[in-house]
This record gives structure tokens, sequence and C-alpha cells, in this order.
């Protein structure tokens, strides 16, 4: 039997009569021949062909190799017939993605068919655009480059000219330039290859569907999401209406098409394209294949994008199953299923799970000689991510620092990722109260993304996310909310508005709004958060901390003192069990509960809570931190209601040398600490310094909020209660009226912050020999004081 027609028995799909065909062949040419004769490794090479079209691996290397031992022995190591051996066991191996087994074995038959043919024959051609595919599914552009280059010199030189191979090479050469980001040069290749397929090729031929999906691929990450997914649809039309033997080539399709709908906002079609792409490549490859486990990784990022975790993580299972059975534990393709999976855990909040996987892919990696060092750079961000979330800052920094210098040692540069890393390090010196250091890393972050991904992004949101955080940090606050609308915006459109990420989104715009000291709009936003986190991540997930968190110091705010401990104590109880005991967060929670049981009068635990979230803080933070400052004012705060006014003032001017430091002296949270100190001196009966402190705190607050704001309010009557006490009480009754008109405004007639103000008033007017009032405003004091007795 020819290879002719056992290549036309595979084509019409008559693989039984072929397998038949060949056992009777050989148990002939055995019993006549003998098992050494030439014409044996013929027939154990077609055979290992149909076991390779069946996708039957081991069989089929078993007969390549059986083929392969005959012909060395009949015709010696150089020989045409070995090189041919060679050549099959090595497309073998590159079938299965087994490179470094293909590699060395295409070199081998390059050499003897360099040595019979010279260096310009067809042979050398198909041999180097194998090669080429070697080196470039390895990410080792710069020689898939040259192979290809090679590879495309001879087929022009060949009569009749070769359009099929010469096409294919433009193709490959254009996905090079792709992978070097030289998008325009890919794109020329491309509409080369086209030319040439469209001149000799009928308008329904599959490799013109090829040739369309690769072209739809740059203009994808180009941001021309529509002409993409024209171009999509036009390969996939052109490939449901051939032959069943392009089933694979749909399923390529269909998987580009669904990624595509993912960005462009259609999650269930895509899913759809998924589940259809999954089934034919079942039905050509097997369900354990790792094509098959590529789809299923795509399955469950489409599901971790929709923030179904649960349904996310049986296909990576599945997928890292796969990979792991046919491609090896140590593989790059099942680094990238155990990647996927540290991802996944990551966004449930289990922080633990996820650093097992990142570490296993960072051993993984660590192997590979070869390796792209972006896939290095990418697992040592995740990781860092981990150590930062864990509160391991100095971990976190270094393992960020050596990704960047991995990414710009890329070939080609990894844009993106830089930008990845560029935002995470900006992230990371802003939670450690290194603001300026932070800008710039954050601004280059989001140009580059802006550049390479549009401004509809996720990933854009994520930085201007980072940008607002950090602006309102500094008390820029004009330059933060413009921000947090546009986050909000891009969240909603790209992901829903019940995704975990639109629910971060939420949270920051209410810390927005709480600290311009719009209470009402703060707690909607709050609990509109909390209700996404909690119906998307459970109810322990740490996301769901940081509402309950959040929550508790409005209903502080509002007086409603039940529901701010009960909102603290959950937040500290999730935070404990998920993060630890000594993490960041829960020192944040311990602060607040603090600042919240100071509040109410129930000191018993105060100073213990404070001084354990110092402790904590200085184990992450270093002694220099915004959040230390704020551990120290507090403890000021507690000392100062004690009445140990000198302990008071050497906290406060500790916390207000470290925000002058970190914020600047013009700053609401500085000038807070101002107003704390001018306390101190107003009490020691030091007017005149607590004067000037008083001022200075007004003059900031003003100019950064506006006149309405409570901590306006608070300063007012401090400092009318200081003219009280030097007798300016022509200057101390306009500012009580003025500050008990802020609060009214603020939180309502009733609120219980109106009733200090009132009853200083009252006093106020009793010892000027207004008695009417006095009374009056004694009267409101005490009924606001009795509508909240018990609220605590």
């Amino acid at each position: 039997m020819s290879q002719d027609l056992l290549l036309s028995y595979l084509e019409d799909g008559r693989l039984e009569d072929a397998a038949h065909y060949l056992s009777t062949q050989l148990k002939n040419a055995e019993s006549r021949f003998g098992n050494q004769h030439p014409q044996l490794a013929k027939l154990y090479t077609n055979l290992g062909l149909l076991y390779k079209f069946q996708r039957k691996y081991r069989q089929a290397e078993r007969s390549f190799r059986r083929a392969m031992r005959i012909d060395k022995s009949s015709f010696g190591r150089r020989s045409e017939q070995l090189a041919a051996d060679l050549n099959n066991l090595a497309e073998l191996y590159k079938a299965q993605q087994k490179f470094r087994k293909a590699e060395p074995l295409f070199l081998f038959a390059r050499r003897i068919w360099e040595r019979l043919h010279g260096v310009r024959h067809p042979l050398i051609a198909a041999v180097q655009t194998n090669l080429g595919g070697v080196y470039f599914y390895q990410k080792d552009y710069r020689n898939a480059k040259r192979c290809y280059l090679e590879a495309l010199e001879i087929w022009e030189r060949q009569e009749p000219f070769p359009h099929q191979q010469v096409a294919l090479c433009l193709n490959n050469l254009a996905e090079v330039q792709k992978a070097f980001t030289n998008y325009s040069e890919a794109i020329t290749l491309i509409h080369q290859t086209l030319e040439i397929q469209r001149q000799h090729l009928p308008a329904e031929n599959p490799a013109i569907a090829t040739t369309l999906n690769n072209l739809a691929g740059i203009h994808k990450i180009n941001g021309r999401k529509q002409e993409a997914l024209i171009l999509y649809e036009q390969a996939r039309k052109i490939l449901e209406e051939a032959s069943q033997k392009h089933e694979v080539q749909l399923a390529t399709t269909l998987n580009n098409l669904a990624l595509l709908k993912t960005e462009l906002g259609f999650p269930h079609e895509a899913i759809d394209q998924l589940n259809q792409a999954l089934e034919l490549l079942k039905r050509n490859f097997g369900p354990a294949h790792p094509k098959v486990a590529k789809i299923l990784s795509n399955l469950g990022f489409l599901y971790r994008q929709l923030a179904q975790y649960e349904k996310a993580k049986p296909y990576y299972l599945l997928a890292l199953t796969i990979s792991e059975s046919t491609l090896g534990k140590d593989a790059p393709g099942t680094a990238a299923d155990l990647n996927n999976l540290g991802g996944l855990y990551h966004k449930m909040g289990e922080y633990e799970e996820a650093r097992g996987y990142y570490e296993r892919v960072l051993r993984i990696w660590n192997t590979h000689q070869n390796l792209d060092p972006a896939l290095l750079a990418t697992t040592m961000n995740n990781l860092a991510i981990i150590h930062q979330f864990k509160g391991d800052y100095q971990q976190a920094e270094q393992m960020f620092s050596e990704a960047l210098i991995e990414q710009e040692n890329a070939t080609p540069v990894d844009h993106l990722g830089i930008a990845t890393t560029l935002n995470n390090l900006g992230t990371l010196y802003k939670e450690q109260g290194n603001y300026r250091e932070a800008e710039p890393y954050l601004r280059l972050a989001m140009k580059i993304r802006e550049e390479h991904l549009g401004s509809e992004h996720p990933d854009v949101a994520e930085s201007l996310n980072n940008l607002a955080e950090l602006y309102k940090l500094q008390g820029r606050y004009a330059e933060a909310e413009p921000l947090y609308s546009t986050i909000l915006e891009i969240d909603e459109k790209m992901l829903g508005n019940d995704h975990p990420d639109y629910a971060a989104g939420l949270n920051n715009l209410g810390e927005y709004y709480q600290q311009k000291g719009d209470f009402e709009q703060a707690k909607n936003f709050f609990a509109q958060a909390m209700e996404i986190d909690e119906n998307a991540l459970g109810k322990d997930h740490p996301h769901v901390g940081v509402s309950h968190n959040n929550l508790a110091s409005i209903y502080q705010v509002y007086g409603k003192y039940q529901e701010a401990e009960e909102h603290y104590l959950k937040a500290i109880r999730i935070w404990e069990r998920s993060l630890g005991k000594d993490h960041p967060n829960v020192a944040t929670a311990l602060h607040n509960l603090a600042e919240f049981y100071q509040s109410i009068g129930k000191y018993e635990e105060v100073e213990a809570f404070y001084l354990r979230s110092l402790d904590i803080r200085r184990q992450h933070l270093g002694n220099n931190h915004p959040d230390i400052a704020a551990s120290l004012n507090n403890l000021g705060s507690f000392h100062f209601l004690q009445k140990n006014y000198a302990k008071a003032e050497q906290m406060f001017r500790q916390a207000l040398s470290i925000w002058e430091k970190a914020l600047g002296r013009e700053h609401s949270i500085t000038a807070t600490c101002l107003n704390n100190l001018a306390e101190v001196y107003r009490s020691r009966k030091e007017y005149a310094k607590a004067e000037d402190l008083f001022k200075e705190a007004l003059y900031i607050w003003e100019k950064i909020h506006g006149m309405e704001h409570p901590h306006i309010a608070s300063t007012l009557n401090s400092l009318a209660l200081l003219y009280q006490a030097t007798g300016k009480n022509g200057e101390a009754e306009p500012l009580f009226n003025a500050a008990l008109l802020i609060l009214q405004n603020k939180y309502g007639a009733g609120s219980l912050k109106l009733a200090p103000v009132l009853e200083n008033l009252a006093e106020f007017y009793d010892k000027i020999g207004k008695k009417d009032q006095a009374r009056e405003m004694a009267r409101q004091a005490q009924r606001i004081r009795q509508l909240h007795q018990g609220a605590g």
C-alpha cells in the first residue's frame, strides 16, 4: 500500500480499513522478508502516521521508532530514510508539545538532508518551518524568525512557485512580529498572505480562515475589537461550511470568538461558543488532550471573570489533571494551569492555597533554562501580591522589583506585563505611605495600559482606581472624584453591577464621600458593595470585612452604636480568620474599634486595642507610615481624655511629624492633628498657642472641604470655647452658632452630634445672662440625649 493511498484513507475517514490493511501487509512482509527488511520500515511508518492521525501517540511513537531502527540498520546513520524517520518522530513530539524532544531530532534530520541535497532544498525549508514552530511555542522568537525567514527564502526560489508554502511562512512570520509587538509589520505580512491565498485558493478554503483568524487577533490586541469580531465571524462561517476534518480549526476560531466576546461584554454567548469548541476538540482528540485542557481553562477563566468562582474551579482542576497526565507535572502548560488555580484561590480570598500554587509554578519555571522572562515575571508578580496581602511588604517589594527586571529583559519587551508590575509597585508604595514614590509608577502603568488596551478595559479601571485612591489619601479630592465615576462606568460596562470589582469601586467611592462628610451617600455605597460581595464571594470573604468596617464607621457617626459595634466585630472576625491575627487589616479594625469605644466612653479596653494595633502596624510598616501616625494620634486622644496632657502632647507631636513628612502640612489629616494639639493647649490654658493651631486647622479644612464640613464645626466649637474662656464673648457666640448650623445641615436637628454644642451654648448664654436662651439650648440638648439614650 502506498503512502498516498494511506493518506487517501485517512482523508476519507476510513481508519478501520487503513488499520486492517496495514496489519495484513505487516504480517505478509514479516513472513516473506523477516523482521528487518526496509519494506517493514515503510509499513511501520505508515502505521505510525495512522496512529498519529488518531492521536494514539504512544502507539505512533513505537511504530516510528521501529521504522527508524530498521532503516538505520539497513541504510546507515546518514541516509535519506533515517532523516525522514527522525522528522516523523520530531513532528509527533511537536504535536504533543514535547518541544525539547522534537528539536534535536529536527536538527539531526536537517543535517542529513543538507549533506545529501544542499541547503536550498525544499526538505530543508520544511524542516526549518517545523523548527520555527518549536522555537515559537517556547517563546524563543528570535530563532523562530530566523527559521521562518530561511524557509521563506528557499520556497521563493522554487519553480513552480509554491504558493501554499510561501503563504504559510508569511503567516508564521506575522505571528512572530505580533509576538514582538510589531503589529504594523504583522498586518502587512498577513495581507500579503491573503493576497496569495485569494489568487490561488477558493474563497471558502480553510487556509484563508486561518489567516483571517490571525489578522483578527492583531486587531483585537490593537483595540479594534469590532473589526476583529467581523474577521472571526468570517473565519467561523468558512470553517462551519468546510469538511469535518477542519473541526479543529473551527474550535480554535470559536475559542478566539469567545474570548473576544467576553471582552465585549457578551459572556453568555462566549460560554456557548467555548462549549461548542470543547465538544469539537473532544471528538477529534478525546477528553484528555492538551487542546481540550486549554478550552477548559478558558471556561474557568470566563466564570472567574463573572465572579462565579465555584463554577470556575472544576474547569481549572480538570484542565490541570489533563495537563499533568499528558504534558507532565513540570511542563510549561501545566504551570499555566497551576497559575490559573492560584489566581482563582486568590480571588476567593484563600491566600495560602493561592501561594502554594504560585510557588509550585515558580519551581517549574526555575527548572527551565530557556524560559521566557515574562512568564517568570508573571509568577513573581502573583507571589508578591500574596506577600503584600499578608502584610510582608519587604518581600513583596523585592519580588516586584525582580519581576520588573525580568520583564524589561524579555524579548519582546512585555509592555503589558511591565504595566502590571509598575501598577503593583505603585500600589505597594501607596500602602506603605510613600505617596510621592507611588504616583509616577501608577501614572506610567495607566499610560501603557491605555495605549495597549484602550480606555475602557478593566485593567485601565484598576489603574484609575489606584490613582484615585492615592489622590484621596493626599487630600487631592478634586482630582480623585472624576476618576471614581469613570472607574464605575468601565466596571459596570465590562463586568456588570454584580461583580466584586464593581463592589470594590463602590467601597472606594463610599470612602471618598465619607472623607467629604457626605455620610448618607457613603452609607449607600458601602451597603451596595457588601450585598454584591456577600452574594459573589460569601459572607466570610476579606472583601466583605472591608464593607463591615466601613459601615461600622457610618453607624458610629449616626450614633447607632449597637450596629457600629456589631460591624466592627464582624470585620475583625473575618480578617483574623482569613488573613491572620497579625495582619494590617486586623490592626485597622482594632484601631477603629478602640476609637469607637473611646467615643462612647467604654475605656476599659481602648488603650490595649490601640497598642495591639500599633504593634501590628510597626511589624509591617516600620515607624514612619501614616497608619503609625494614626495610631499615635488616637493614643494621644485617649491620654487627653484621661487628662494626661503631657503624654497626649507627646503622641500628637510624633503623629504630626510623620503626617507632615508623608502628606504635607496642608492635608486634612494633618489638620486633625493640629486641632488635637490645640485642644491640649486649650486644656492647659495655653490659649495663644491653641488659637494659632485652631486657626491653622480651620484654614486647611476650609481650603480642602469648604465651609460645611463637620471638621469645621468641631473646630469652630473649640475656638468658641477658647474665646469664652478668655472673655471674648462677642467672638465666641457667632462661632457656636455657626458650628450648630453646620451640624444641623449635615446630620439633622435630632442628631446626637448637636448635643455638645447645644450644651456649650447653654452654658455660654447662662454666663452672659441670656437665661431664656440658655434654658432653650439646654432643653434641646436634653431632648436629643433622651432620644439617643440606650442607643449604644
